[in-house]
This record gives structure tokens, C-alpha cells and sequence, in this order.
């Protein structure tokens, strides 16, 4: 019989864990570091941190104490898009290290990180290193459709036509190993062959763009939701006054899902939709704490009428 001396890497509970421990670790420095706890505590996800500041110096102290709470662990280095931030790290003496890459891109949760002109995209290199859109069997399909990771729904429109394709697929009964034809061939082939365009997509960073002056209290949240007969999703976006008086949007987050395969009539499904546009909600508005106005588009009057309607005359998913 053997015995680990340390957690073993790898197993279903080692994300927990590896959470579990850094919040436990950070937690003895609430009362000394307060506002680095709070950053490590709301903005770490597994052992990547992405946060910003208004100002070089609030930035610099946060990285700061940063590193003097989780040096202990090991977890130093550090990358921006600022050129003076990443200059007062170098001068100074702390033990900050910074990420060096000459083409400027890192991934970050997932995402690819252009911190020279601070923009995110999508990670399709290695799929499109091993992509072969002429095996066109269930397994290949899915195998594909699993390389590209979309936290924020950047690209939802295009990986829902995948996740429909496989739904079809599965409907149909053909085996994993099969080779499917026809109609569902060519649009999994056309699909592949749009995958080399999300390396062109850039999502700016950051909602308000710099030297834009803004007011807190013109800051809306506009979350559209809709359906179809095979999906329905919802997306969300910030509007907000410049300085100038003009009004900008900016992307936050979507979601889609494949429609059930039994069969629903269109103004159900768009009611689903509306339901992932209030989870939305819900969860942007624990994020952005200032925003007051808040806003749901649905173009269904059945839905309008079912979420104004009294919920004892409805079954449990029109309650929900």
C-alpha cells in the first residue's frame, strides 16, 4: 500500500481543492492587505487573476501586495497592457515577474490576450492543427466542437450551429465511428471552414474605452433575449454616455442552447430564452454593483404576457 505526502494532481476534486486552499491562504490577510483580499477573492478563478485599476499607482499597489500574500504559494508573475505599469515594476524592488512574449499574446482563463492592444479572442490554433472536416463521423464532430472554449459567448452564434449539427446527428442514430453524408456532410464541412476566421476576432477588454468620461448613473444594462426553433439564447451589453453626450455599447456576455429534442412550440422556447436572460441579470448585477438600470428585450408578446402573469396559473417551467 502506498501513501501521497502531497494532494494527487489530476483527480475530480483537485479544482476544489487547489480554490479551497488559495481562499484559505488569502483570508489571513484580510484585515492587512484589504483590497488585494478583495481582488483575490471575487476576481480569481482556479489560479488565474484578471482585474484592472483606474491608475498606475492603484495598480502597482494591488500587484503589489499581491505578491506579499501569494509569494508564499509561489503564484508571482504578472502582465499588462500598461507600458509605465510594467516599467515601475522592473524599477522597483519588488518580486513581481512578468510575463515575456514576443508577440504579445497570453492566454488568460481560457481566452487569448492581446495586451498590446488589449483585446481578447478565441484559441483556434490547435484545433486548426488538427483539424480534418473530411472525417465527417459523430465522434470527429464532437471532438471539434470540445476544442473551442467560449466562456463569455463571444462566438455563440457560430459553436450553436455545431452543437444543432450533433443534436441531428444523434437523432438520426448514426454510430460514433459512421460516416455521415448528404446535407449534414456539407454543413459540417462549411463550418470547419469558417473556423479559420475566429482568428481574426477581437473583443476589446475593456466596456468603456480610454479617454472616455463617464457617468455612473448612465450606465445601462440591456440583456436581448429570442429563440428558434432549434436554439434560443440570450446576450447582454452595456450602454453608456460619453463625455461628448453620445451613447456606446459595449459586449458583456451571451448564452445559447440546442432546443430540446422534444418538440416545443416557439413561444415555450422563447420563454426558455427569457429565462437565461434573467440568470443573466442576476449574475451581472452581482458584478456590476453601480448599475441601476437594467433592461430585458423580448419581441414576444406571449412571453411579455406569461412573466407579467400570475405564476399559480402556470405549470413550474413557466414559473421559473
Amino acid at each position: 500500500m502506498y501513501h501521497f505526502k502531497r494532494h494527487c494532481f489530476g483527480v475530480t476534486c483537485s479544482p476544489f481543492v487547489l480554490a479551497a486552499t488559495i481562499k484559505t491562504h488569502i483570508k489571513k490577510y484580510k484585515e492587512k492587505h484589504p483590497l488585494a483580499y478583495e481582488m483575490l477573492n471575487e476576481s480569481l478563478y482556479v489560479d488565474d487573476l484578471f482585474y484592472g485599476s483606474s491608475t498606475i499607482q492603484d495598480a502597482f499597489t494591488l500587484s503589489s501586495d499581491a505578491v506579499s500574500i501569494l509569494k508564499d504559494a509561489n503564484m508571482r508573475k504578472f502582465d499588462t497592457n500598461s507600458k509605465e505599469l510594467k516599467n515601475v515594476w522592473l524599477n522597483s524592488n519588488s518580486d513581481i515577474k512578468t510575463n515575456e512574449h514576443s508577440d504579445n499574446h497570453l492566454k488568460v482563463l481560457g481566452l487569448v490576450w492581446n495586451n498590446l492592444d488589449d483585446t481578447l479572442g478565441i484559441d483556434s490554433h490547435s484545433l486548426l492543427s488538427n483539424l480534418n472536416e473530411n472525417e465527417c463521423t459523430k465522434r470527429n464532430v464532437l471532438h471539434t466542437a470540445a476544442k473551442l472554449f467560449d466562456p463569455s459567448g463571444f462566438i455563440s452564434p457560430f459553436l450553436i450551429r455545431i452543437k444543432c449539427l450533433l443534436q441531428e446527428l444523434w437523432q438520426l442514430g448514426i454510430g460514433w465511428d459512421e460516416v455521415f453524408t448528404g446535407q449534414i456532410k456539407e454543413n459540417f464541412q462549411n463550418w470547419c471552414k469558417e473556423i479559420k476566421d475566429l482568428q481574426n476576432l477581437k473583443i476589446p477588454r475593456y466596456y468603456f474605452p480610454d479617454q472616455i468620461v463617464i457617468d455612473n448613473q448612465d450606465i445601462q444594462l440591456h440583456v436581448f433575449s429570442d429563440a428558434s426553433l432549434k436554439s434560443f439564447g440570450a446576450v447582454a451589453y452595456l450602454r453608456y454616455k460619453t463625455s461628448k453626450g453620445k451613447f456606446q455599447t459595449s459586449f458583456v456576455i451571451s448564452k445559447s442552447r440546442v432546443a430540446p429534442i422534444k418538440k416545443l412550440t416557439l413561444p415555450r422556447l422563447e420563454l426558455m430564452g427569457a429565462i437565461i436572460a434573467s440568470r443573466i441579470v442576476k449574475h451581472l448585477k452581482g458584478i456590476f454593483k453601480d448599475i441601476k438600470k437594467v433592461f430585458c428585450w423580448s419581441d414576444s408578446t406571449i412571453v411579455r404576457h406569461w412573466i407579467k402573469g400570475s405564476a399559480s396559473k402556470y405549470n413550474l417551467l413557466l414559473i421559473e
